[in-house]
């Protein structure tokens, strides 16, 4: 299979590490959108775990809207993600921060 970019004429492998992690992160939310469709039985959750990669905040911030659209897609009550990235994580609507063993929960400005 061969994957261009129609806007930029190239094939995926020409693009950087963060375009990379994007497409990347594109096909596995097809599968899961997919499967989702076809599977028979209701997923209400989606779970993505450190597929965030080195972004930019660029990046970054194309990776939060695609899973807020693969949320909307794929009818998903919730989607929690584990990201070390501030550019990432700070973009959700709540987060669950682990620090000196102890869990915050923080609710989104």
């Amino acid at each position: 299979m061969k994957i261009v970019d129609s806007e930029q004429g190239r094939t995926a492998k020409q693009g950087s590490g963060g375009e990379m992690v994007i497409l990347d992160e594109a096909l596995r939310l097809a599968i899961a959108l997919y499967n989702r469709q076809v599977g028979g039985y209701e997923l209400g959750t989606l779970w993505r775990d450190e597929t965030a990669g080195a972004l930019s905040p660029e990046n970054a911030d194309r990776y939060i809207a695609m899973l807020r659209e693969a949320q909307k897609l794929g009818r998903f009550s919730h989607v929690i993600f584990i990201a070390h990235q501030p550019a990432v994580w700070q973009q959700a609507d709540a987060r669950v921060l682990f620090q000196g063993g102890q869990a915050l929960i923080e609710e989104a400005a």
